[in-house]
């Protein structure tokens, strides 16, 4: 018998070792950042009126993003979830993250299946309480949109 046979179960542990690595790197990098919690463009507004966007570092697991975008200012009305695959600082108020969608609903309810399955670029700008998003890849306009976010007070950043 060869001694290969262990070969494949132990690259399977190495790159499930290597993901767990990288998922709580990109949880320190935005812990560390500050981007955990929620943000909108209008906190005034309620929870599912206009923008919000939760980030949140599980104990377990990769980071998520929980966007809910409704109302008169909603850029197409949905909510979306995406785990945070990789968070890199590029400068000391500049964040990198990539991204990948998990889910889509419309605000009608329905899942939307028609978007990327491919990871896709996040670029935060901090200043104080304020960020700008500007996401690079997929959009409805497919070109770079960037959003101005504050700081929601007292919203959960446990719980999408």
């Amino acid at each position: 018998m060869s001694r290969t046979w262990f070969a494949y179960p132990a690259a399977v542990l190495c790159l499930v070792f290597a993901s767990s690595v990288r998922a709580e790197s990109a949880g320190s990098v935005m812990i560390e950042f500050g981007i955990v919690g929620t943000w909108s463009p209008d906190c005034s507004l309620p929870p599912g009126k206009g923008i919000r966007t939760t980030f949140t570092v599980p104990p377990a697991g990769p980071p998520l993003r929980h966007t809910i975008a409704a109302g008169d200012r909603s850029h197409f009305g949905a909510t979306t979830d995406a785990v945070i695959v990789a968070a890199e600082r590029t400068a000391e108020s500049r964040l990198r993250l990539v991204q990948a969608y998990t889910k889509i609903v419309s605000v009608a309810g329905t899942p939307v299946t028609d978007y990327p399955k491919g990871e896709f670029e996040t670029l935060i700008r901090k200043d104080g309480n304020e960020i700008s998003i500007t996401v690079n890849g997929y959009s409805r306009w497919r070109h770079p949109v960037s959003v101005l976010y504050q700081r929601c007070a007292g919203a959960d950043a446990t719980r999408p």
